[in-house]
């Protein structure tokens, strides 16, 4: 069973609030928050074999979490002397990040939450439809 810290790292590292789950129904479904319960249930149901794997996968993103916003000196030069700092490096610790977080909540057959808007995303991404 996961522990209320497990749970809490996988709602941030997936982008979704770390507030309970709203009570709030219509018809008879969850309204506002519907895949927030999806989460939710799969944290509780994940069978006791797997969970290994989910506290695998919340170390790989706590790590490279505190590399992306604890190392940030690494974005004041762009050359030391001979040595030249890699001009795509956050960008790529941002893919690798997203990688690592997809992988972990595949473990519980969930999904980031696509208006989580820390990475430049927010209200669209993940969700194309056309209109008109």
């Amino acid at each position: 069973m996961l522990t209320l810290e497990e749970k809490a790292k996988v709602r941030k590292h997936g982008g979704w609030p770390n507030i309970s789950a709203a009570q709030t129904f219509f018809l008879g479904n969850p309204a506002a928050m519907e895949p927030f319960f999806i989460l939710e249930a799969a944290m509780d149901s994940i069978i006791p074999t797997a969970e290994f794997l989910l506290r695998e996968g919340l170390e790989r993103c706590d790590r490279i979490y505190a590399t992306i916003f604890d190392d940030a000196d690494t974005l004041v030069a762009a050359k030391v002397g001979d040595i030249e700092i890699n001009p795509k490096q956050f960008e790529q610790l941002v893919q690798r990040y997203l990688l690592y977080v997809d992988d972990m909540l595949q473990v519980m057959g969930c999904y980031r939450n696509p208006f989580d808007a820390r990475f430049g995303g927010g209200a669209g991404r993940g969700i194309n439809s056309r209109v008109g």
